[in-house]
């Protein structure tokens, strides 16, 4: 797990480009909680269509036919949320607390190592200062740490590119 702290003098810009950019648009958000007047809380989970009726004798649930099998979890974007969580900021005024959890999209975490499921970057923000933790999923059980190592060189990666300044610190 990577921990990771934006360096003093740029949590301002960063926020900025969090808020305004599109760097993170590509990433699936799980949840977002912000407290400013209040706390706001934002699933990421896409409300799924209702699904039709089906005719319950018949229902079988080893067939492929059955739609329950083919509905998976879906989540919005970045792009989506965004322009929401910069109105409850601008609105409610500088958050005291922000957390976002991003996600890499399952079918981007498989190219990016074979065994990834899930891979998560957490964004902390606690009034003065912003925090990274990451973490990962596997798709199957492994002693190998390869899957968090690639997740962890790819975001020190996108942080370089995006001119995001960041720190390792220590957990207590």
């Amino acid at each position: 797990m990577l921990n990771l702290k934006v360096e003093s003098g740029d949590v301002k810009v960063f926020m900025g480009s969090l808020l305004m950019s599109d760097k993170f648009d590509f990433l699936e958000i799980r949840g977002v909680d912000i407290t400013t007047f209040t706390h706001f809380n934002i699933s990421g989970q896409k409300v799924m269509p209702a699904l039709p009726e089906t005719n319950v004798e018949n229902k079988d649930s080893n067939s492929d036919n059955n739609i329950e099998t083919k509905i998976k979890a879906s989540y919005c974007k970045w792009a989506e949320i965004r322009p929401l969580v910069h109105s409850i900021i601008k609105g409610g005024g500088r958050p005291s607390h922000m957390k976002i959890i991003f996600s890499m999209e399952p079918e981007q975490a498989l190219k990016l190592h074979d065994n990834g499921a899930a891979m998560y970057l957490n964004v902390t923000y606690n009034g003065e200062e912003v925090f990274f933790t990451s973490a990962t999923a596997q798709r199957g059980f492994s002693l190998d740490k390869s899957l968090d190592h690639v997740w962890e060189d790819y975001l020190f990666s996108f942080f370089k590119l995006n001119e995001i300044r960041v720190k390792e610190i220590e957990m207590e």
